[in-house]
């Protein structure tokens, strides 16, 4: 019984690394979150982040940098509003992709 079976080498994955993101990015994230009313869960993580994310915080977060980057955000005039309305659009358009 023991010859039919494979032995197969272990992979030892790393564990994701987390880059600490500038204050900037966590607090618009975070109004973001509170003006959409997204919840804390993960139920975004895989619609906006990179899936690697644990929390929508941190999806949002990674959104933030991926579609704008620290310069961009900065040079934004009223980044609160800009922002959430560019989220919006964004979560509308992908979950109409997840309809079609």
């Amino acid at each position: 019984m023991r010859n039919n079976v494979i032995s197969l080498p272990v992979i030892n994955q790393l564990p994701h690394i987390t880059h600490k993101m500038p204050s900037i990015v966590r607090n618009l994230a975070n109004v973001l979150m509170l003006r959409l009313q997204i919840s804390p869960s993960r139920s975004l993580v895989c619609i906006i982040g990179s899936g690697h994310e644990h929390s929508n915080q941190e999806a949002v977060e990674t959104w933030l940098m991926t579609q704008f980057g620290i310069d961009g955000i900065e040079a934004l005039s009223a980044p609160r509003d800009q922002l959430a309305d560019a989220l919006r659009a964004h979560l509308n358009n992908k979950l109409n992709n997840l309809e079609d």
